[in-house]
């Protein structure tokens, strides 16, 4: 909670409370609402989050904050923060979009932060359960598992993701003793048959696959 209170929740107010100012729309199209007395309506493609009835108790007991530019935004109490709903659309302080510069980034362009594997693996297994990725990429879903106390089997094509996710997995601390398994020559064999057939360029159409 401390961490927390330092990088987001910077607002106080007289009484001491303190709070952090969130974005009131998310995306998906929706209608104009009525702030006060105002009509403004969402950013374009975008939606606000709560009914007008919700937004008009808030108006009411000045949570909603509209800035010089008109961006609408309500308050966020700290002490509040373990009982506010999470929305169908996870965009939220736990689950934050994994920039080029944050620790986590390894250069998938595909990869995910650690926040939302671990909402997703909390809310679909129990500890010891056995989590599978068959596209493991750099490796999130397993290093999650691994920190949750859940089993893993991860898979991938890319050798390269493979060696990413083997070196990912061995900085976690304390780390369960894990193998990898590779694809066998009679096994590749028989793979390039299927795959591939009688390509005529199959050594370009393989080196994709890596």
């Amino acid at each position: 909670m401390q961490n927390t209170s330092k990088q987001f929740y910077r607002d106080k107010e007289k009484d001491g409370r303190i709070y952090q100012l969130v974005s009131l729309n998310a995306k998906g199209s929706g209608p104009a609402r009525r702030f006060g007395d105002k009509i403004i309506a969402p950013p374009p493609g975008r939606h606000w989050l709560w009914s007008q009835e919700r937004i008009d108790e808030a108006w009411r007991k000045g949570l909603i904050v509209i800035s010089d530019g008109g961006a609408v935004r309500y308050k966020q109490y700290l002490d509040e923060h373990n009982y506010h709903h999470v929305q169908s659309i996870w965009d939220d302080e736990e689950v934050r979009y994994l920039g080029a510069h944050s620790h986590e980034a390894l250069g998938f362009e595909t990869q995910k932060p650690e926040g939302l594997l671990t909402r997703i693996v909390k809310m679909c297994s129990a500890e010891g359960d056995l989590v599978a990725d068959f596209f493991c990429g750099s490796g999130t879903t397993l290093a999650v598992a691994e920190k949750l106390g859940r089993r893993w089997i991860g898979c991938d094509l890319s050798r390269w993701a493979i060696h990413v996710t083997r070196k990912r997995l061995l900085s976690i601390q304390n780390c369960k003793p894990f193998e990898i398994l590779n694809l066998g020559k009679y096994e590749r064999q028989y793979w390039q048959g299927v795959t591939f057939g009688d390509m005529e360029d199959k050594a370009e159409t393989e080196r994709r696959f890596y």
